[in-house]
């Protein structure tokens, strides 16, 4: 098997079945968006079995931390990284999985606990980084576009970066990009009632509005955080 989605809710999977990813050497494609029965031990298991592993979507696992990063930081065909809506990862971890060096897509929409210390890390040592979108990360800031742009001009690939930086505290307007291999958008593709600052309000407020955001995670997991980046989002 290359390609397994298991996102969203599954009432009768827990984490000890997850485990089991780990056996699938041949894994490529893997998604466990806002599955909320992924935790530290099924992304070491995962970590551990699935080398091959180049397409991995977390978006909304908030039982994950730093731990699966450090985790994954052993997978070194991992090229693909959804990381989105996830409150228990900091700069620490991010550093951590940037060790790898393969990244050449991450996102992460919305992680209240990332700034710019983990960023300035994964765009030192991944060379290889197209797209980078941290909308709604509300604590990046123009550090992070300067160290993309002094990134890019020590590239040797002539890869160029997409940075997506709506909601975060980046003032353009204060900065003078001049390279042609860095593209800074101000569009905000965080969704706010995934953030999980959002679902913790509303896991307290009532039921209806539990089933409300459960909801939407499933329509998001399938129409939103798994797809490629579209006609908008796209470069050569």
């Amino acid at each position: 098997m290359k390609i397994l989605y298991v996102g969203g809710i599954f009432t009768e999977l827990t984490s000890s079945g997850l485990h089991h990813i780990g056996r699938l050497s041949s894994l490529e494609d893997l998604c466990l968006a806002h599955n909320q029965n992924v935790d530290d031990d099924v992304i070491y298991a995962i970590s551990r079995g699935c080398k091959k592993l180049r397409y991995l979507d977390l978006s909304g696992c908030t039982e994950i931390s730093d731990y699966s990063l450090t985790s994954l930081s052993s997978c070194y065909n991992l090229r693909t990284l959804y990381i989105s809506y996830l409150d228990r990862i900091t700069d620490e971890g991010l550093s951590s999985i940037s060790r790898q060096g393969t990244l050449e897509t991450v996102y992460l929409r919305g992680c209240p606990n990332i700034g710019d210390q983990g960023l300035l890390t994964l765009v030192l040592l991944c060379p290889y980084l197209q797209l980078l979108d941290v909308s709604g990360c509300q604590h990046v800031t123009n550090v992070t576009v300067t160290a993309c742009l002094d990134s890019v001009q020590a590239r040797s690939s002539g890869k160029k970066l997409l940075l997506i930086t709506g909601g975060t505290s980046i003032n353009l307007d204060a900065l003078e990009l001049n390279s042609p291999l860095l593209e800074v958008s101000r569009n905000d593709y965080c969704i706010n009632s995934l953030r999980p600052e959002r679902i913790d309000i509303f896991d307290h407020e009532s039921d209806e509005d539990d089933t409300t955001v459960r909801r939407d995670q499933g329509v998001i997991s399938e129409d939103d955080e798994i797809k490629e980046p579209t006609e908008e989002t796209e470069f050569a």
